[in-house]
């Protein structure tokens, strides 16, 4: 099967900071290794009169379709359905 790393998340840096992107999955089996997969949001940093301010966009979204087993975690939590 295939092997690798998805990485849906925005970058960091910069005065805002964007949202995770959309990851997902299908497949008869899935097994998931701890950090592989992510759609996590940015962080944006901004100075200003009062000091330094640090915004935390929010995360994406990972979606796992599976027929037969799913295994591992991902990051953010995904959303697995298991289908016929």
């Amino acid at each position: 099967g295939a092997t690798g790393a998805i990485d849906a998340s925005a970058g960091d840096g910069g005065r805002t900071a964007a949202s995770g992107g959309y990851v997902l999955l299908r497949a008869n089996t899935l097994s998931l290794n701890e950090g592989l997969v992510r759609a996590r949001g940015g962080t944006g940093v901004a100075d200003n009169r009062s000091g330094r301010r640090t915004n935390r966009a929010g995360d994406g979204y990972v979606a796992v379709r599976y027929r037969d087993a799913v295994t591992g975690t991902t990051a953010p939590v995904a959303t697995a359905t298991r289908v016929p």
